[in-house]
């Protein structure tokens, strides 16, 4: 069975907020956005509102989706994880980290690509591109939905 989930690239004044998750937590100590599992029958946009509230204390307003990354660990022919991808810029309240990790906001420039998980480096390189899919493990073409994150945020070559 494939788990659903969320993701959010929180970005305010050229940074992006991060966190790491704590020891523990599925990907501990690599940086990711927030985000997390969808209740059962949950929408989309409702759980990623909730699960950043949750895990940053942050109201996100107007979460932009991007698309979904597929996750697949082993031989299986079906994702273990889907996970539907979305941006915010506009948001109440002040971070705080809890049990789910340390946060931190990151200039766009000084990302930490080498403490993430690869398919999330991937995700965020191409978003800060012209580029609207990126090859996911299987070599499968992946749509990502209005990108970029950041506009004019960078080059093709830079990562």
């Amino acid at each position: 069975m494939t788990v659903e989930a969320t993701l959010c690239a929180i970005i305010s004044d050229g940074r992006i907020l991060l966190q790491r998750k704590a020891a523990g937590r599925f990907g501990e100590g690599k940086w990711n956005g927030a985000g997390g599992k969808l209740e059962p029958g949950e929408d989309p946009v409702e759980g990623v509102i909730r699960e950043v509230l949750e895990e940053t204390g942050l109201r996100i307003r107007e979460p932009r989706r991007h698309g979904r990354l597929d996750h697949y660990f082993g031989d299986r022919s079906v994702p273990a994880w889907s996970v539907h991808v979305f941006s915010a810029t506009e948001f109440d309240g002040e971070a705080v980290g809890g049990e789910e990790g340390e946060l931190r906001w990151f200039p766009v420039e000084e990302i930490p690509y080498g403490e993430m998980w690869e398919n999330k480096t991937k995700f965020i390189y191409v978003s800060k591109t012209d580029q609207t899919s990126y090859k996911n493990t299987l070599n499968q073409e992946i749509p990502l939905k209005n990108p970029p994150f950041f506009p004019n945020a960078g080059s093709s070559s830079e990562r």
